[in-house]
């Protein structure tokens, strides 16, 4: 946002002020661009058309902004027609998409495609020539055309535009000319001509501005589709190496990640309160713990007395609210997770510490964000209830179905995949899980990674994994059992938070392969592993492990894009490894 001191540009002429004000409209700031336009008005001389009449059009364009339209067109067409005395008719063909663009959001669409046809006439120069922004013109004609569902206008419309810009000197077609001929191409039935020119804009976006996707739907519609409604500004950090440190800079209101992200955050939380002095390792558990039965009761809708509300409201004082700004999360006002399982203790230690952390579920083929948890009924255990429009049901086999307008309509040139998919019109998402009665959706695990040991006793490895992940040592675990007599994991320690605990316990070691085969490493992985086994039925509780003596890398094809650990690969990968867990479970049983 652009900072302005009025008193500033008192003594600068007019054409300095207008140039001040249209930097700030491009900035965003509407308070400046109001002051600057305003200047220029009071310092331009009263035959100054053209500089009056672009203040004009920029006090126009700032009322736009701010939803006033009726105000806006006003005062915007007072000010081209000023710039249009003064002669500068290029400035009136330019902006004529502008112009149009209100009448548009006013449902005056008639009105809109006449300001097209009086600037057209303005366009036309001696010998046929033509004005800069004439191209542009055409490509909100064929918008208007294809609202009145006249494709043979809107496709004639949008050549006419490619071929003044090919004149002009605009061979790349700009992103509104390419999107609006792909959907007039989608609307006459030419699906692929369309996304063959949606696939060329990508690639040249790429190319010219070196992005990259955004990989997962649910950041796709956050950061893209439900900004772009809202006017949120989007902010990415520089590089993952700076992820924290430009958190805290940005301070965001709102926050999505994966349970990679939130997992990581809590681990670095344990490791520097086990790094402590007693006193204040001792006063946060304190204030935890506090923060955990606030939390609890606040979840279960359970009244807070007035002994626990003065509790919970010195530990957000003395401790939380410090510790939120570290974490860069002390604005935040709702942060989502999603994408895979979150374990509910670590839910509850965000929720504990005054993060409305709240859980979203869904997937592409379903357009994003099916489930969520409303605020005021949030439960660690589920993901929520379903978002307008959308029905959720459980198949006799126990898999997720969802229903809504916004589930997809098929896999490109695959039609046997999309029957499957959208057999009996619900989208089969292949995720177990259970409706509770109070409408809250329970997410138990991918239906072919809900697994059966030998004897046929059921367990997920994704409920196992997450509690072991809730340690700080350990960074990823793959639980393995399927037709086995017994479950086994292999886990990846944390690096950062093993080789610290290594140095203060005098264990030296060089990599992280020589620091995982450590003993002491091991009897460290192992408690955590009885740890767990505690709060798991016996089918579950793991009888063996083994630390992988490398980390898990996408490269490698053992973590997604979005660092979900791909299972097939790494039961191929490690069989061996797995297999010797089998053979010598008697040596490394857990207690």
């Amino acid at each position: 946002m652009v900072v302005v001191d009025h008193e500033e540009f008192r003594h600068l002429p007019a054409g300095v002020a207008l140039h001040r004000a249209g930097y700030a409209m491009a900035c965003g700031d509407l308070a400046g661009t109001a002051a600057h336009a305003r200047r220029a008005l009071d310092l331009a001389q009263d035959d100054d058309d053209l500089s009056r009449g672009g203040a004009t059009a920029l006090l126009g364009l700032a009322a736009w902004a701010t939803g006033d339209l009726e105000a806006a067109y006003q005062t915007y067409a007072e000010g081209m027609a000023r710039v249009r005395r003064s002669g500068h008719i290029s400035g009136v063909v330019g902006s004529a998409n502008n112009l149009a663009d209100i009448r548009v959001a006013q449902g005056r669409l008639h009105d809109a495609m006449r300001t097209y046809e009086q600037a057209l006439q303005l366009a036309t120069g001696p010998g046929g020539s033509v004005l800069r922004g004439t191209s542009d013109m055409y490509v909100g004609m064929s918008e208007l055309y294809r609202e009145w569902n006249d494709l043979d206008a809107a496709t004639q419309a949008l050549q006419r535009s490619r071929e003044l810009g090919e004149h002009m000197g605009f061979p790349q077609h700009p992103s509104r000319w390419r999107v609006a001929m792909a959907c007039t191409r989608e609307a006459t039935g030419d699906v692929d001509g369309a996304l063959e020119l949606l696939r060329e804009g990508r690639e040249r976006i790429v190319q010219q501005h070196r992005v990259r996707d955004v990989p997962w739907v649910g950041e796709q519609l956050m950061s893209v589709a439900i900004a772009l409604h809202a006017g949120a500004t989007v902010s990415f950090p520089e590089e993952q190496a700076t992820l924290r440190e430009d958190l805290r800079e940005i301070g965001p209101h709102v926050i999505i990640a994966p349970p990679r992200f939130w997992e990581a955050m809590c681990s670095e939380y344990q490791v520097k309160i086990g790094d402590a002095g007693r006193v204040k390792a001792a006063a946060a558990l304190l204030a935890l713990g506090v923060g955990m039965r606030v939390a609890e009761r606040r979840l279960k809708r359970q009244r807070v007395g007035p002994g626990l509300w003065v509790l919970g409201g010195l530990a957000h004082l003395l401790t939380f609210r410090a510790l939120l700004d570290r974490l860069g999360l002390s604005r935040v006002r709702c942060a989502y997770t999603g994408g895979a399982a979150l374990g509910p203790e670590l839910f509850r230690f965000f929720r504990a510490i005054g993060l409305n952390l709240k859980q979203v579920y869904g997937q592409t083929e379903s357009g994003g964000i099916s489930v969520l948890h409303p605020d005021g009924d949030v439960r660690p255990e589920t993901v929520g209830k379903p978002t307008a429009d959308t029905a959720i049901k459980i198949s006799e086999t126990g898999e997720i179905l969802i229903s809504s307008p916004s589930v997809f309509l098929g896999y490109y040139k695959n039609p046997e995949a999309t029957a499957q998919a959208l057999d009996g019109g619900w989208l089969h998402t292949g995720d177990a899980g259970v409706v509770e009665d109070d409408g809250h959706l329970v997410v138990i695990d991918r239906m072919r990674d809900v697994l059966r040991l030998a004897d046929g006793s059921r367990f997920s490895p994704a409920l196992i994994e997450n509690k072991l992940k809730f340690s700080p040592h350990v960074r990823e675990a793959v639980v393995v059992g399927e037709d086995r007599p017994f479950v086994v994991a292999l886990i990846q320690i944390d690096m950062g938070v093993v080789g610290n605990w290594a140095e203060s316990s005098r264990v030296p070691f060089t990599t992280f392969k020589d620091l995982s085969g450590k003993p002491e490493v091991f009897a460290l992985i192992g408690r955590e592993v009885a740890r767990v086994n505690d709060d798991l039925p016996s089918s579950a509780r793991i009888h063996a492990f083994a630390l992988f003596d490398k980390e898990l890398d996408a490269d490698d094809d053992e973590l997604t894009r979005t660092n979900k650990v791909r299972r097939s690969t790494i039961l191929g990968k490690y069989r061996d490894l797995i297999d010797g867990l089998y053979a010598s479970v008697a040596r490394e049983s857990v207690p």
